[in-house]
């Protein structure tokens, strides 16, 4: 009687850690899928991807494997909160900004305007915040410098602005994030996907600044 009992235990025990085992493994396909949105994001978005990558996070929370929440936590890591951060200066005033600044996402500029006052407030950028050198790294880690993530605690565009998005991502006049390319310390290239909104196409148009 007692080897039966003992069967039936060690039975049960089986189970269980199979569950377990089968309850982590999803957790972990779960989570692996987060972060593949978190390491994955920064490079496909505003990196001079093409715009059916640019969509790819939006195609796999409607696929149903990330939830909406999850992409929203992957948004707000990479976002610079303006209103948390002790900034030298109130971007939310237009006359502790650029006139740039506060032009930038007018209606009445044209495209190309438009990525000369991105480059004018990288130019300030570089002289004022950054010891002479342009910022370089993915979009958002760019626009977050010109929000105020930077040494001085400077910012030179308010989170408001109309052109960043809800990534946190600058972008052009149609709505796509540029593309910026820092082809050393001192010369960078502004790019945006133009109205077809894919890079690297014909009617892209860019702009370089250098010493």
């Amino acid at each position: 009687m007692k080897w039966i009992l003992a069967l039936a235990v060690g039975g049960l025990i089986c189970i269980s850690c199979l569950l377990l085992t089968q309850t982590s493994e999803q957790a972990e396909r779960a989570g692996g899928e987060f972060s593949s949105l978190v390491h994955s994001k920064a490079k496909l978005r505003g990196h001079g991807g093409r715009s059916s990558d640019l969509q790819a996070p939006d195609r796999r929370l409607s696929e149903g494997k990330l939830t909406a929440d999850q992409r929203e936590a992957a948004v707000l890591q990479f976002r610079f909160d303006q209103m948390l951060a002790k900034l030298r200066n109130d971007p939310s005033d237009p006359q502790q900004l650029l006139p740039e600044a506060t032009e930038l996402g007018g209606m009445e500029l044209a495209p190309e305007t438009e990525i000369d006052h991105v480059l004018a407030l990288l130019g300030s950028f570089r002289s004022v915040a950054n010891g002479g050198y342009f910022p370089t790294g993915f979009n958002y880690e760019i626009t977050n410098a010109l929000l105020g993530d930077n040494k001085k605690k400077i910012a030179f565009i308010s989170r408001e602005n109309t052109r960043i998005n809800h990534e946190g991502e600058l972008t052009d006049k149609w709505g796509t994030p540029y593309f910026f390319h820092s082809e050393s310390s001192t010369r960078l290239e502004v790019r945006s996907a133009g109205p077809d909104l894919t890079m690297f196409t014909n009617d892209d148009i860019s702009s370089y600044q250098m010493n």
